[in-house]
Parts: structure tokens; sequence; C-alpha cells
């Protein structure tokens, strides 16, 4: 931001570091904390499959903690 030039005694821009900094911290990248990370969960097998259930098509975002982009994309 400061690369930019931005003015941050503006009022729109005053605060603005920190809500992005958070915001990264608390939503992009909370799933770096072990404890944010989803649990497993197991189902009866009622249907007796004897062979392994794939899902495919799982939609992915994320964020690249090394370049700050986006990640979009499919698990196949």
């Amino acid at each position: 931001m400061l690369a930019l030039g931005l003015n941050f005694q503006d009022d729109s821009l005053k605060k603005t570091p920190l809500r992005v900094a958070k915001m990264y911290v608390n939503e992009a990248f909370s799933g770096l904390n072990p404890q944010n990370k989803p649990s497993i969960s197991l189902f009866d097998n009622k249907f007796k499959y004897n062979q392994i259930v794939l899902e495919k098509d799982i939609p992915i975002y994320s964020y690249c903690e090394h370049h700050f982009v986006p990640i979009i994309g499919k698990a196949m």
C-alpha cells in the first residue's frame, strides 16, 4: 500500500493496513492454524460397498501465503 503511494492520513484509509492484516489472519489464512482443520466424518456402509467411493471435482478456494494471491480450482 505504501508502494502505491496511498495517503494513510485520509479518513477512508486511516486504519486500512490493520483491517487488511486482520482479514488475512482471520479469514484468508485461518486454515494455517491446525485447530481450524475440518474434522473427519465416518459413515455407516449401509449399501455394503466393497470398493472406494470417490468424490470428484471438489471446488477449492484458498490463498498462496507466499505470493498473497488466490488459488481457485478443483480437486480431481
